[in-house]
């Protein structure tokens, strides 16, 4: 079985060598060219095994494809990949010392990994300004805010065109929102027919004539924690129109059944009944979802 492996530099864990190699080669130091010695003595040299193949020429192919998509500009190597030695015999005190060394691909290299195999994951931005890498992550997240029924293709088509899901603006890094105003604000309307450049603006003008009204609480308005601000509803401004979502409670808070046979209208409902801990929500969500079996001596389900 051969495979490919990447050197890291352990001081930022930037790549500078692609290989091909079969057994333990991957950590061995010996037979290395001069800029590869060179930059293992300043920052160190971490080893991620990128991918495996039974047969030679494949680990040739990917070698040499990795190493055109970094740029071989940027890396030790002395060629483009697809000819080397077929391996190295070790000797077994050899093999002991790389087995202590063995570098198992963990969670802060995964992204790494994906860049250079060309599979990374997108981030993507809202409009209330958090940003999330991927689809799923958005969709979690909004989950936590109590709004079901989220498609991760719906996410990842409203970021490409910087469009809105389910109340909220998604975009990639290179998308700008729809129908955003020279200062970069989102645009917001009301129930009134009134237009806005941003939430702020559209604050001081219901104040200005009466209406309590905050920045804080027409975002509430817009994505569903309250139904109106200073007297009016809220919606972002997509495609020139004023989109006013309903967050019905039988969409925005799904009921949830307690083993023991009491349903409450909401998580939120639930856990003001079952505890008065803070963490509540979160702990009977977890369980709800299957993350844990029980809940304050309960099990939960959704229904």
């Amino acid at each position: 079985m051969f495979y490919v492996y990447a050197h890291l530099r352990k001081t930022d864990r930037s790549v500078f060598y692609i290989g091909k190699g079969k057994g333990q080669r991957a950590f061995v130091k010996a037979a290395r060219n001069k800029m590869w010695r060179s930059i293992e003595k300043k920052h160190g040299c971490l080893v991620v095994v990128l991918s495996r193949w039974p047969d030679e020429q494949g680990a040739f192919d990917e070698e040499e494809r990795l190493i055109n998509y970094i740029g071989i500009e940027s890396l030790s190597n002395m060629t483009k990949g697809g000819s080397g030695a077929k391996g190295m015999v070790l000797s077994a005190g050899r093999k002991s010392k790389a087995r202590k060394h063995l570098y198992i691909v963990s969670k802060p290299y995964r992204d790494m990994v994906n860049i250079i195999q060309g599979k990374s994951k997108k981030r993507i931005f809202t409009s209330c300004g958090k940003s999330f890498l991927g689809a799923v992550a958005v969709k979690k997240w909004m989950e936590s805010k109590g709004i079901f029924g989220i498609s991760t293709h719906g996410v990842s088509r409203a970021a490409k065109n910087g469009g809105e899901h389910k109340g909220f603006l998604l975009r990639y890094k290179d998308v700008v929102f729809m129908d955003k105003a020279p200062n970069r604000s989102v645009k917001v309307g009301n129930s009134g027919g009134e237009i806005f450049d941003s939430m702020q603006s559209a604050a001081e003008s219901m104040n200005s004539r009466g209406h309590a009204c905050t920045k804080a609480s027409i975002h509430g308005a817009i994505h569903g924690r309250s139904v109106t601000a200073g007297g009016q509803r809220w919606g972002l401004i997509v495609n020139g129109e004023i989109n006013i979502v309903d967050f019905d409670r039988e969409t925005k808070f799904k009921k949830i059944k307690r083993s023991d046979g009491v349903v409450f209208d909401s998580l939120k409902d639930a856990a003001k009944q079952t505890s008065e801990k803070r963490s509540a929500n979160k702990n009977i969500s977890l369980a709800a979802r299957g993350k844990t079996k029980t809940a304050y001596g309960f099990g939960w389900e959704y229904i």
